[in-house]
């Protein structure tokens, strides 16, 4: 099971917005956008992930 963490987060609307339109067109939440693009540009090294 992956260990969750909770935190708040301020970011300027139109970032919000912009991450919203996203998820609505993905299909996601707003936190699974978020964790996706975290994903994306963050790769798990250990996992084989480019650490670049």
């Amino acid at each position: 099971m992956v260990e969750e963490t909770f935190f708040r987060l301020r970011i300027p609307a139109d970032i919000k917005a912009r991450v919203a339109e996203a998820a609505r067109k993905n299909r996601r939440s707003l936190n699974g956008e978020i964790i996706y693009q975290l994903e994306r540009v963050f790769p798990d090294p250990a996992a084989g992930g480019d650490t670049a």
